[in-house]
């Protein structure tokens, strides 16, 4: 038995755009593709918030003037927030947005446009954002003191929200829907994929011979990318 082959799609799928031919091959490529790197990303959502639940059961829930557990706190939040909107909401450069969310039900699009909020105006921009309570997610202040004796001093106040239970509610509601529904458009799309590559392998003699020249080695890929 010899060894197996594994072949690039991805980059069988560039060649064949540039080359105008197979435009249903690259589609469904990039279908997949697209599918299974929202998926990924929204894995990678749903262990952030794991791992925020487990840590946040150490201690008490919401702000904290302790910048250690904040600090931690908040990374794991934004881990989450920025992968999830990623993933459902914007529009990537290499990768175009599946429909991960158009099975959603009024709340849960609820969620989601709040989830989003957050994200364009308290995370990825600095802004006030939106604070469930009807607070900001960020406020900072220069204030002025003016001691009963002594000279003035100047200070600058900062609050930020490193963890908050209504927006962990917002991502339940909405993370795990999403991600099945990645894995769906993902498996229909290798399936068809599959028969259509699979076909064109036996029958294309071009075809083939283009495929083969996509061999890859999954250790030599994995070095590159430092992983």
């Amino acid at each position: 038995m010899g060894e197996m082959q594994v072949y690039d799609l991805c980059a069988l799928a560039d060649a064949l755009e540039q080359d105008g031919q197979h435009a249903d091959i690259v589609r469904l490529v990039r279908r997949a593709f697209a599918a299974m790197s929202v998926r990924t990303d929204l894995d990678r959502a749903e262990r952030a918030l794991e791992e925020l639940e487990q840590y946040e059961a150490a201690r008490p829930m919401g702000i904290t003037d302790d910048v250690r557990p904040g600090f931690l706190a908040a990374a794991l939040l934004n881990h989450a927030l920025i992968h999830y909107v990623r993933a459902t909401h914007s529009q990537a450069v290499s990768r175009f947005n599946v429909g991960t969310t158009r099975g959603f039900d009024p709340a849960q699009r609820a969620a989601h446009e709040r989830l989003v909020q957050l994200r364009d105006k308290a995370v990825a921009h600095y802004g006030p954002g939106i604070f469930y309570g009807g607070e900001p997610w960020h406020s900072d202040r220069v204030v002025l003191l003016m001691p009963a004796s002594g000279p003035p001093q100047m200070e600058f106040w900062s609050r930020r929200v490193s963890h908050h239970v209504e927006a962990m509610l917002d991502f339940r509601r909405v993370v795990p829907e999403a991600a099945v529904n990645a894995l769906q458009i993902a498996n229909e799309a290798m399936r068809e994929m599959y028969q259509r590559v699979g076909n064109l392998y036996a029958t294309d003699p071009q075809f083939a011979r283009a495929l083969r020249a996509k061999l890859v080695s999954q250790s030599d890929w994995l070095e590159g990318t430092g992983t």
